[in-house]
């Protein structure tokens, strides 16, 4: 399998990560540029960001099946028959507690029934600028991302499927905890535009680093098969 060697410098891991950074840079600022143009406030943004949780969650399923194959014994996958369980239970448990946390945070601006509605019974991006067009963004970015380091890289195949199911959260946990602080200021001062463009510029960055750190460490030869 060919695979770009780290070369142990940040240039030149940026550079042969440019397919899914700019997937990601697409998917951050589509939304951006959505709330620049004054479609959404902060609680859409919110549920846009909570909605990339659940498709992240999707795609560590991907990888914790895809760990290990061609490296270890085909016996040794059927571990994974109760981690993927067990990961979905957790996680996703983990989604719905920051969702209701979310409805707290809003419960005095209305709530969030008319965002959730408009994911459920959704209007085109052009008629309405809703939530639809970003979510497959940003379901596009995490799949070129799994296939860009998962796969051609060799990620998937040098991962064990119990480090994969924790993997998520070191994503999860930094960035909204932020986010939530953020949402919470803005809130709190009558959801000002200025200060949530600032805040989607903060997540952007900051998933950069984290893609950059993340992707970037697990680089190195895959390991010969066991068995």
């Amino acid at each position: 399998m060919k695979r770009i060697e780290d070369s142990g410098s940040f240039s030149s891991f940026a550079n042969a990560d440019r397919i899914s950074l700019i997937a990601l840079l697409v998917a951050n600022i589509i939304p951006l540029f959505i709330v620049a143009v004054g479609q959404w406030e902060v609680r859409s943004v919110m549920i846009l960001y909570w909605i990339e949780n659940v498709i992240i969650g999707i795609w560590t399923i991907a990888r914790i099946a895809a760990a290990g194959i061609g490296r270890v014994p085909a016996k040794e996958h059927l571990a994974k028959i109760m981690v993927i369980p067990f990961f979905v239970v957790h996680y996703f448990g983990f989604c719905l507690g920051h969702l209701m946390f979310m409805v707290f945070l809003f419960r005095d601006q209305g709530g969030l029934g008319s965002e959730l509605e408009g994911v459920a019974q959704p209007q085109w991006f052009v008629a309405g600028m809703d939530v639809r067009l970003p979510v497959l963004l940003l379901f596009v970015s995490h799949g070129i991302s799994f296939y860009r380091h998962g796969i051609l890289d060799g990620e998937c195949q040098r991962a064990e499927p119990v480090l994969e199911m924790f993997r998520p959260y070191i994503r999860v946990v930094l960035l909204h905890v932020c986010l939530m602080a953020g949402a919470a200021f803005i809130v709190a001062n009558n959801s000002p535009k200025p200060a949530l463009i600032l805040l989607m510029v903060g997540k952007t960055a900051m998933d950069i680093v984290i893609h950059l750190f993340m992707h970037g460490r697990s680089r190195g030869a895959i390991p010969k098969t066991r068995g």
